[in-house]
């Protein structure tokens, strides 16, 4: 089974995936040009609800397949990638794990769901993730500063006021990353939009009560 190259190009505050072709058209690839290349491995799989591709990422930073040291945090460089397609909403669902380990302690698993109209969306989404990672440093907040980004939402149980403080501690880690990295920029804009958009709808029903 040939494995299909993907890699990334700085766009205007994002980062877009380009398709490098399979492995035997990658040997005319300059790649010095490219920091962060995937090589992915598809495998076709089938459950009850219909078939779905599962992925194996290998991730290759500045030429080096091997695991990514970053602000103290160590990520592994396979990345495991579940993607369905809805044909009813035009779309696909990706739910891609990252396997990462603060300072030689605990090793986490995370997944993160991400629904988009194509599927050359995913490979800038990990290396969005994995920012977050490196900043937040803690599974849980990580897991929910990521909903709130990719779908405006909150855990269930939370307040409106401690709505309010995570949306603010989010902002400032956002303010460094969108610093250091400037092609975070247009994911994190768009994401604070839907946080946005998701607190005022909650303040107009106290109002109204």
């Amino acid at each position: 089974m040939k494995e299909r190259i993907y890699a990334l190009e700085k766009n205007l505050g994002m980062l877009r995936q380009i398709d490098l072709g399979d492995e035997e058209e990658f040997r005319f690839v300059d790649v010095s040009i490219y920091r962060l290349i995937a090589s992915v491995r598809t495998i076709r799989c089938w459950s009850d609800y219909g078939q779905f591709n599962e992925r194996r990422l290998s991730l290759c930073l500045d030429g080096k397949q091997d695991n990514i040291k970053l602000n103290g945090i160590t990520i592994f460089y396979v990345v495991k990638d579940i993607l369905k397609f809805y044909l009813s909403r035009n779309g696909c669902h990706h739910n891609f794990t990252i396997n990462w380990q603060i300072d030689n302690g605990d090793i986490y698993e995370q997944s993160f769901s991400l629904y988009c109209e194509a599927d050359d969306n995913l490979l800038p989404h990990i290396v969005y993730a994995i920012l977050l990672i490196s900043e937040v440093k803690n599974e849980e907040m990580v897991q929910i500063y990521w909903d709130m980004l990719t779908n405006g939402s909150f855990p269930i149980n939370n307040t409106i006021g401690k709505n309010l403080d995570d949306a603010n501690n989010l902002r400032k880690i956002i303010d460094k990353i969108v610093q250091e990295y400037p092609f975070t920029e247009k994911f994190f804009q768009d994401g604070m939009k839907n946080i946005t958009c998701f607190l005022k709808k909650e303040i107009d029903k106290i109002e109204l009560h």
